[in-house]
């Protein structure tokens, strides 16, 4: 049987649509949906899911054979991205210090928790696009005004720096940080920095609150430790402590531990 080399498509029939896509293809569905109207010599042809499958069937043993696979850890930490809802609230230098006090924070030995991403990716909500693939989505809800500022009101006696929605046992991937109260508790130490120190103070507070929160979320547990980020409260020297120890201008700034807000 001499080779098959010639391939040969019947002329369209003027009065069925369907014929049409036998002559030139305007689209690839066109082709594949009227297989018909391929003739190779004379002997007529058809696609059929077994031969599609059957194809594939040999490509991926091919690809075995000369690859070797890597599966995924499934004990690896999952890809964490975090949408900051409010961000409003944060003016440009604001936002970048805050990103930048929660990597810090993130790359510190000291920080380190088990199951948590030290490179999540950090969206502000107005970027997020509808279909957006998340692996391990967490979002973080301002509370009030993140801005510094000097109110010169009454002293701060203590209140919730943030929060965790707990329903029913299960904690979900939802931070609530109180921007109003960590200005308040900061407000001591705003008096003795510079504009941009009062900014980077505040991207530490919102960034170590976060990072608390963060280890109920990943421990799906809602009590506290004596020592360490997940202690129950926090003074100036625990929220900020790039600028407690010691303060830049006055170490007398930081008040005594028992000043300080709660989680």
């Amino acid at each position: 049987m001499q080779s098959q080399e010639l391939v040969e498509r019947r002329e369209p029939d003027s009065g069925n649509p369907k014929d049409a896509s036998a002559g030139i293809c305007a689209q690839e569905t066109e082709c594949a949906t009227d297989a018909k109207g391929v003739r190779i010599r004379g002997m007529e042809t058809r696609l059929t899911l077994a031969a599609t499958l059957s194809f594939a069937v040999l490509i991926f043993g091919a690809v075995l054979a000369s690859t070797t696979l890597v599966w995924a850890d499934p004990a690896a930490t999952p890809h964490t991205t975090i949408v900051v809802n409010g961000t409003e609230k944060l003016p440009p230098g604001e936002w970048d210090a805050f990103v930048s006090a929660l990597r810090a924070n993130l790359r510190s030995a000291e920080n380190a928790v088990v199951g948590i991403d030290e490179n999540p990716t950090i969206l502000p909500d107005s970027e997020v696009v509808v279909g957006l693939e998340m692996d391990d989505p967490l979002v973080i809800f301002l509370h009030g005004s993140c801005t510094p500022r000097l109110d010169g009101g009454p002293r701060f006696e203590g209140g919730r720096l943030g929060w965790v929605d707990d329903e029913d046992g299960s904690i979900e991937p939802f931070i609530h940080i109180e921007c109003d109260n960590i200005v308040r508790m900061l407000e001591p130490v705003f008096f003795h920095l510079n504009r941009q120190a009062q900014i980077n103070a505040m991207g530490e507070a919102m960034a170590r609150a976060t990072l608390h929160e963060w280890v109920h979320v990943k421990r799906q547990v809602p009590s506290h430790d004596k020592t360490g980020i997940e202690k129950a409260h926090y003074s100036l020297r625990d929220l900020i402590p790039d600028f407690c120890a010691p303060v830049p201008a006055r170490p007398e700034a930081c008040f005594p531990d028992e000043y300080g807000g709660s989680f």
